[in-house]
Order: C-alpha cells, then sequence, then structure tokens
C-alpha cells in the first residue's frame, strides 16, 4: 500500500518493523524497533509502500519511526527522535555504549485498519491519536458544505487510534484513520 505522506495528520509516536519478510529479517527489525522509545511497535503487512517494507523485501531489517505530526516537531521530539536512531545504532553495533532507558513498555500491534475515504467533503473526528476505542464506535463523519452526512466512519474492532486526518478537508480515496486491532490498550502508556 503506497501512502502520500501528510501535513494534516495526527499521530501518537509509534514505530513500524517489516512485517512481510523473511523470518530472520522481520525477527531482526522487531528488535530493532524494541529499543526505540514508543507506546507502540507495530508490525507492517505490506511488502512494499515505503522504503522501509522495500528494504524488509531485499532482505535488509528496517524500522519506520513516527514521531511529531501535521508537519510539527518540538524540541523534545527531535531529541528523542534522535536518541531512538542512537539506541538502534548501539543495538547494531555500529555505536559503541549501552542503550538508554525508556520511558514506555511497548504493546505489540500486528493488525492494523486502515480506512480511507469513500467521499470528499468535511471531516468531524470523533477521537484523539492514542485514544482506545472499541467496535462500533464512531470514529467520525464526513459531511458536505451543508452538514449533510456523506459518510460515518465506524471502528471495526477494538483497539487504539494510531493516527488520523485533521484537517477539516478530507479527499476521497484519502486516508482518514488507521488504528491498531485488538490491542490490549490496558498496558499503553499514554503519551
Amino acid at each position: 500500500m503506497y501512502r502520500l505522506r501528510t501535513y494534516y495528520e495526527e499521530l501518537m509516536p509509534y514505530v513500524y518493523y517489516v512485517g512481510a519478510a523473511a523470518a530472520e529479517v522481520v525477527e531482526k527489525s522487531k528488535a530493532m524497533a524494541e529499543v526505540v522509545d514508543v507506546p507502540c511497535l507495530v508490525r507492517s503487512p505490506h511488502g512494499s509502500g515505503g522504503s522501509y517494507n522495500y528494504a524488509g523485501s531485499c532482505g535488509i531489517p528496517s524500522i519506520l519511526i513516527e514521531r511529531g505530526c501535521t508537519g510539527v516537531w518540538s524540541k523534545e521530539e527531535v531529541e528523542l527522535g534522535k536518541e531512538d536512531v542512537r539506541n538502534v545504532l548501539r543495538y547494531l553495533k555500529i555505536l559503541e555504549g549501552k542503550i538508554s532507558g525508556k520511558i514506555y513498555k511497548p504493546v505489540d500491534v500486528e493488525n492494523v485498519i486502515y480506512k480511507n475515504a469513500s467521499h470528499t467533503g468535511c471531516w468531524y473526528p470523533t477521537k484523539r491519536a492514542g485514544d482506545t476505542l472499541k467496535k462500533g464506535e464512531i470514529l467520525g463523519w464526513i459531511k458536505d458544505y451543508f452538514g449533510n452526512v456523506l459518510e460515518i466512519c465506524v471502528a471495526e474492532a477494538d483497539g487504539i487510534l494510531l493516527y488520523q486526518v485533521v484537517s477539516l478537508s478530507i479527499i476521497r480515496s484519502g486516508p482518514m484513520v488507521a488504528y491498531g486491532e485488538n490491542v490490549d490498550c490496558g498496558q499503553i502508556d499514554k503519551w
């Protein structure tokens, strides 16, 4: 799945690791992800779409760290991201030193549901990235300019909201929400 990176997505900090590759590549990728200080480790089901997935399909363990959102990041997020990279390099024995301590005890997310908009219109989300959700809960509505509901986005499973569009404008076939299914959300540290 190819997904154009947007600057209108709100996301919680998490890390993708290669999941559609040889077992040893997946194992090494997950081990790399485990040294990143985020609440969730997300196993990617894709073998293409993004450089980290392509690397995995070529036998190269890889991860994608998601931190910051809407094209904005704080100094703290930059420092956390840099420390994450240093920890991965330490794990790989490319950089000397001990892997630094972590704030989070990450939860595994192996099944992610990606929902794209079926209509162009105005998006009204009901949740925030990092919120837990229950199957059947309304995650948001797409309305026209007159307030008529064009689409209702409903959670297909219990889980945690990884990211969502937060702009008023939403485009047909564009990303709307992504959430991890059946996650033991009680174990997730709030970021």
